[in-house]
């Protein structure tokens, strides 16, 4: 069913579209599936077929990652990348493309990963200024975004309406109104909704949200550089029906929404910005927030949680949390694993629904990687 607009008025005359009936999501559990070993989880397939890496190498597993079969045929001359690989995601044609450190950017062929892979593209800034499987990738149906990320200045957001095939950089960060050790994107986002592109950078005086109405020809920034204030930095952005929910980066806070608006071209500004839902930190262990679950349709919502780094990590568990329309907000699935000591602790990514019904993601212990999975909720 097509989204359909509800509209609702505030004081003001400002209209935005309106909440929709309020729905539970069902009871699920967070299940430790085994350890990913020496490999990253990138990505999964439809099928439930997940993807990782090691190093230059591409691995695929068909038995949720008790065995894994690396793709030797990987590049016209059947060899493997030529530099390591940073993130792949799979499009919304079932084809998938891989982020190298180098800066390549290549793209399976024929719908399969038995084809091998061709060069689509180059990122601007290279080496070492690509997505992570964390953040800094975006994928819905046909369109697809990337930001550059990693050595600053790291300034470029790319974006593909042919499922990856090609790439058009739409937005550079101007390198003149902060640092150029603050100057590197954190996530993008294209909005099915309003046909919007989004893009969030940091850190510190460089925090910032962009928004374009023109399929990037234009874009506006929500205030002027240094007015964030208190605010943190943002590091996922997720269309929802009625909101853009934002999750942060090394903040005390969480999640923060703009309220969507019925007509996006009244615009957005800082004053619209506001905190949704606070997560629970420990003294010297701020949440940072992951790529998420979104799904679409009539029942819309997404699924998110936080990786924490800390070098004094202790007695906080990891929590799936899940929304529809950014008011309401529920705590829906939580590890028992209780972090110790220093690292990274926490979910980096989460994937599915997958045919089975399971979402997916990987839950990071320090020095180990374990994949998790729980049933998809539904919301009645």
């Amino acid at each position: 069913m097509l989204f359909t607009r509800l509209l609702t008025t505030i004081a003001g005359g400002e209209e935005f579209v309106a909440v929709r009936v309020s729905k539970t999501p069902s009871a699920t559990v967070w299940e430790e599936v085994r350890s990913l070993g020496s490999y990253v989880l990138l990505d999964m397939q439809s099928d439930g077929t997940l993807l990782a890496r090691d190093s230059q190498r591409l691995w695929k597993s068909t038995d949720e990652a008790a065995n894994w079969a690396v793709l030797t045929y990987q590049l016209p001359n059947n060899t493997f990348f030529p530099s390591p690989i940073i993130a792949a995601r799979v499009m919304g044609d079932g084809n998938v493309v891989v982020w190298c450190y180098n800066g390549n950017i290549y793209r399976s062929n024929a719908n399969t990963l038995d084809t091998g892979f061709t060069q689509v593209g180059t990122t601007v800034n290279n080496p070492g200024k690509t997505p992570t499987n964390a953040y800094g990738t975006f994928v819905y149906n046909q369109y697809a975004m990337y930001n550059e990320y990693g050595n600053e200045p790291a300034n470029n957001a790319h974006y593909s309406n042919d499922y990856g095939a090609t790439w058009i950089n739409v937005l550079t960060l101007p390198t003149d109104a902060v640092p150029a050790d603050q100057n590197h994107m954190h996530n993008v986002a294209y909005d099915q909704y309003d046909d919007m592109l989004w893009v969030v950078n940091g850190d510190m005086g460089n925090r910032m949200i962009w928004y374009s109405l023109d399929q990037g020809t234009t874009w506006t920034q929500l205030c002027d550089f240094g007015e964030f204030g208190s605010i943190g930095n943002m590091i996922q952005v997720i269309p929802l029906p009625e909101c853009i929910l934002l999750l942060t980066d090394d903040d005390l806070s969480g999640a923060y929404k703009l309220r969507r608006r019925r007509n996006p071209n009244q615009g957005y500004t800082i004053d619209d910005l506001e905190l949704a839902y606070k997560v629970a930190t420990v003294t010297g262990s701020l949440p940072v927030g992951t790529r998420p679950v979104i799904q679409y349709g009539d029942d819309a919502c997404c699924y998110f949680s936080f990786e924490f780094y800390s070098s004094s990590q202790s007695a906080l568990l990891s929590h799936i949390y899940a929304t529809r329309d950014g008011v309401a907000f529920y705590d829906i699935a939580q590890s028992s694993y209780t972090p110790t000591g220093s690292g990274a602790f926490g979910v980096s990514c989460l994937m599915g629904p997958a045919s089975n019904g399971y979402i997916y993601g990987q839950h990071s212990q320090g020095a180990g990687r374990y994949l998790i999975r729980f049933a998809a909720p539904t919301w009645s």
